[in-house]
């Protein structure tokens, strides 16, 4: 499946930054972003969606995320956003969440750090997120837990190009199904020179706070 379609119902939608209609089943999210850090934002993002963290009760129509703003430096990305909860009553919560990367140790660690009210925002157009330069071309084998995965590339293309070097990066990935913490596999091609197969595990999967990700290979192809 191609970065940007929409997927089933309760999955996590992820568009392009700009206007799109906001129709969608119970429990969709759309996280209006464009970007080299699409999967540190989807991290994000995911955490914002939790009911904990979530002022109504029982499940929104849809969820929103959008006025997102990525900031790195030294390895850390601060990333700050306003999701829009769709129910009876909207709600808008306001959230920053850090990401860190180790690339010697192969991991990513993603955590909320704060959340507020938040105040209403246009839902589309410009103003809706600040994106980062550069773009990662991916495509899903299954479309069940792909927008999971994504932090997972964005882990893999740390490791292989460092930020301060990078590259044209194709990525197409798949879940495994089996595997109670979220395990993925993919292949990584980072410009003309250099391609890689990669297997990814997601631990901590149910915490609302903080998740954890680790490269369990990493092998040129």
């Amino acid at each position: 499946m191609r970065f940007g379609r929409p997927l089933p119902a309760a999955s996590i939608v992820v568009l392009l930054a700009g206007c799109s209609p906001y129709w969608a089943a119970s429990g969709d999210t759309f996280v209006e972003y464009s970007g080299s850090d699409r999967g540190k934002v989807q991290a994000c993002a995911d955490f914002s969606a939790n009911s904990e963290h979530q002022a109504s009760a029982g499940i929104p129509l849809y969820v929103v995320v959008t006025d997102i703003d990525v900031a790195q430096m030294d390895g850390a990305w601060d990333i700050t956003g306003t999701t829009l909860l769709v129910n009876d009553h909207d709600e808008y919560l306001a959230w920053s969440c850090r990401v860190t990367i180790d690339a010697e140790s192969r991991s990513m660690h993603a955590q909320l750090m704060t959340t507020r009210p938040g105040q209403e925002l246009p839902l589309c157009g410009n103003a809706c997120s600040a994106p980062t330069h550069g773009s990662i071309e991916i495509e899903f084998g299954d479309s069940l837990h792909s927008p999971s995965s994504l932090p997972c590339i964005d882990l893999a293309a740390a490791v292989a190009s460092p930020p301060d070097h990078a590259r044209p990066i194709r990525a197409t990935v798949r879940g495994d199904h089996d595997a109670p913490t979220r395990r993925f596999h993919g292949t990584l091609e980072v410009g003309s020179r250099a391609a890689y197969q990669w297997t990814c595990e997601l631990s901590k999967a149910d915490d609302p706070w903080a998740l954890d990700y680790e490269l369990t290979a990493f092998e040129p192809s």
